[in-house]
């Protein structure tokens, strides 16, 4: 009986030691940890110099640019430039080789964006852009009552961060409190997703449907910081140990067939206030793509179908019949590309016209991760009574598969650039088999 127990002891043991090595060490040590969103590559600031190149067979990093010996933080941008922050909390830009000055702040850390913006938080726990050179104090963002902490751009004009007491708090023209207080948060740029690591030193993803962070399974709970590129983790204890975790190489529940069933077309244009129906052609399609253990997979729609689901020419275009000469305009929820599937919005609409049409993915179990995502691509005209098109150009919905509100149709607002007068929403709907 005593064999039976401790069997049983080490094989729980062993269980236990499996799902905490999710988190696997690699060598070297570290204080603060950054991610190249351009290639993924990784970048450490350890001893107060900056590294990166990990190599795997040697554990060891190599030395970037020349040796500051000052390094407190470090951030890069979406076109791979190095920022520093110095241990005076000056602020550094890596060119060929030499840290240059950016005067004008003092602060902990640089924040960079996928949109290009430059943020820097100061000593006043103020919020500032950089801007032609120059440290800009932002108005609306900073009206905030007991400062700010940290940020993260989720979008060209929405943020999320931390204020003075960390509470987790989101900006859109003005700041809302979410759930939560963690100690510092940090946002995968490649599938827009935030992660944090928590008041109990585990690391969290924030469920932005749900309004709530989940915490990591097998995530250890003595890590400081963490960064984040297209689902892999890289995160530092609190002894200045270095970690990594794929995520995307967790089993999941992902497998199965997506069905995309385009519904109808709702337009809204100038053209519909002077005429009772109206033209359009071009394009639009749907992409799935997922990630397995090595790189990223194109999906292919089932039955030989191509991921183009409408495409109408110019000479022989779909009608718009409008509706407003009978009565007042409906409205819709949809979203934008700038916002993804994060907020909706109310928009009017004034004609439409029925699509009707599918397109299915068989998503296999090496794929079947919450990396997969669906991408809607559009490049669409509408004819006017003019001698000219309008042309709303080429468009993109990008859709996390943890963001999709399944089963329910949707709509994807497409606007004609510098012309607010006309938009078309496309209807869809995605549902799992």
């Amino acid at each position: 009986m005593m064999k039976k127990q401790f069997f049983l002891f080490a094989i729980l043991c062993s269980i236990s030691a499996m799902q905490a090595q999710q988190f696997v060490k690699v060598g070297g040590s570290a204080t603060d940890i950054a991610i190249n969103p351009k290639n993924g590559k990784v970048f450490v600031v350890s001893n107060k110099n900056v590294f990166t190149d990990y190599n795997t067979s040697s554990k060891r990093w190599r030395t970037y640019s020349s040796r500051p010996n000052n390094a407190s933080s470090i951030a890069i941008t979406k076109d791979g430039v190095v920022y520093m922050v110095s241990t005076a909390k000056d602020v550094f830009i890596e060119v060929k080789g030499k840290w240059i000055k950016v005067p004008g702040i003092k602060t902990n850390e640089v924040i960079t964006t996928k949109f290009g913006k430059i943020f820097a938080i100061d000593t006043s726990k103020k919020l500032r852009q950089l801007f032609g050179g120059q440290w800009k104090l932002l108005i609306g963002q900073n009206r905030n009552s007991n400062g700010l902490n940290q940020i993260v751009g989720t979008s060209s004009k929405g943020l999320h961060g931390l204020d003075g007491s960390n509470r987790f708090r989101e900006f859109a023209g003005t700041w809302k409190t979410l759930n939560g207080q963690p100690n510092k948060i940090t946002l995968d740029q490649k599938t827009n997703r935030i992660y944090a690591v928590g008041r109990n030193k585990g690391i969290y993803s924030w469920d932005s449907r749900a309004k709530k962070w989940n915490l990591l399974k097998g995530t250890r709970k003595d890590f400081v910081d963490v960064a984040v590129h297209n689902g892999e983790i890289w995160a530092i204890s609190t002894n200045k140990s270095i970690y990594k975790y794929d995520t995307r190489k967790r089993a999941s529940n992902y497998a199965g067939v997506y069905r995309i069933t385009f519904t109808r077309a709702l337009t809204r244009t100038s053209e519909q206030h002077i005429q009772k129906s109206v033209d359009f052609f071009g394009t639009f399609g749907i992409y799935a793509k997922g990630l397995n253990a090595t790189r990223e997979v194109d999906i292919q729609p089932m039955d030989g179908f191509k991921n183009r689901v409408w495409d109408v020419s110019k000479s022989d275009p779909q009608n718009a019949k409008a509706f407003f000469w009978k009565g007042a305009p409906k409205y819709i929820q949809c979203f934008i590309p700038e916002e993804g599937l994060k907020r909706s919005f109310r928009k009017r609409y004034t004609g439409e016209f029925e699509l009707g049409i599918i397109r299915e993915f068989n998503v296999s179990n090496s794929v079947a991760n919450s990396n997969l995502y669906f991408d809607l691509q559009t490049n669409i005209k509408m004819k006017t009574a003019a001698f000219y098109d309008v042309d709303f150009k080429f468009q993109r919905l990008k859709m996390p598969i943890d963001e999709i509100p399944m089963n329910k149709e949707l709509f994807f607002l497409v606007k004609a650039p510098g012309n607010l007068l006309n938009e078309m929403f496309i209807g869809f709907k995605v549902e799992r088999r």
